[in-house]
């Protein structure tokens, strides 16, 4: 059994937001042209900081699929000062 998801109010807005940009036919469609477009293949040769820009495109990506994954979540709401960074 997973532990709930502890967020404030202002999180459950941004995780109700994400889903409904990226739930929709439309935001479907969006994410998978930029999963397309920027997780692919992150390493370019003799370049680092190519590698490095290609990465942080693919960790975008990845907190926006993430974001969707806590909507099918458990939800604890908890007082802003509560929540640790």
């Amino acid at each position: 059994m997973t532990e709930p998801l502890e967020v404030t109010e202002y999180q459950i807005r941004r995780i109700q937001d994400y889903w409904t940009v990226f739930s929709s036919d439309e935001g479907k469609r969006v994410l998978e042209d930029m999963e397309k477009s920027y997780c692919s293949l992150p390493y370019t040769i003799g370049d680092t900081n190519d590698t490095f820009r290609k990465i942080g495109n693919m960790e975008i990506i990845w907190d926006i699929k993430k974001m969707m994954e806590y909507k099918d979540r458990e939800i604890k709401v908890i007082k802003e000062e509560e929540k640790e960074e």
